[in-house]
């Protein structure tokens, strides 16, 4: 699929690119909101960041002040 991207001029990508600027626009959007309403506001998003990063099929165990990643041996 890449290879048919890169092969489009830049006429033939730029129906492509306005839907992908007018989607970034809405996300941004979404987002300020999203902070808004959340009590404690960008810290849940950051939350969202760094649990992507952890493996899958690992468990997290959640100790009182720090979280720790456990392998799932199941």
């Amino acid at each position: 699929m890449s290879v048919e991207w890169n092969n489009l001029s830049a006429t033939q990508r730029e129906p492509y690119n306005k839907i992908a600027e007018k989607d970034k626009v809405r996300y941004q959007n979404e987002m300020k909101t999203y902070i808004k309403k959340t009590p404690s506001g960008a810290s849940e998003s950051k939350k969202g960041k760094n649990a992507s990063v952890i493996a899958k099929g690992s468990k997290v165990k959640k100790d009182q002040s720090k979280q720790e990643v456990v392998e799932d041996n199941e």
